[in-house]
């Protein structure tokens, strides 16, 4: 599993259900990349990629987020060139 290299707790506590977005930096890239995870309530949360065909190829994160802004590392270096799939759910 991939490291959460920095974590920002949400500012607003208010909000009653949770919400994800994520995004990429940069995209495309070569060989690496920061995953931005946001939720707006602690959830459990599974980020893995997948090739086009649907196979997963890594696993970056499997577990418990408190709300927040998450960064994740992804070192593609040893992946081909190609397109690949991030899903958060």
């Amino acid at each position: 599993l991939g490291p959460c290299v920095e974590s920002e707790p949400a500012t607003d506590a208010s909000q009653t259900t949770s919400s994800l977005g994520l995004s990429s930096m940069p995209n495309p890239f070569d060989a690496s990349t920061v995953l931005e995870v946001r939720t707006t309530g602690s959830i459990h949360t599974d980020l893995d990629i997948y090739t086009t065909e649907g196979l997963r190829v890594a696993q970056i994160y499997q577990g418990a987020l408190q709300a927040g802004t998450h960064h994740f590392a992804f070192d593609a270096s040893q992946l081909a060139s190609g397109i690949y799939i991030v899903k958060l759910s």
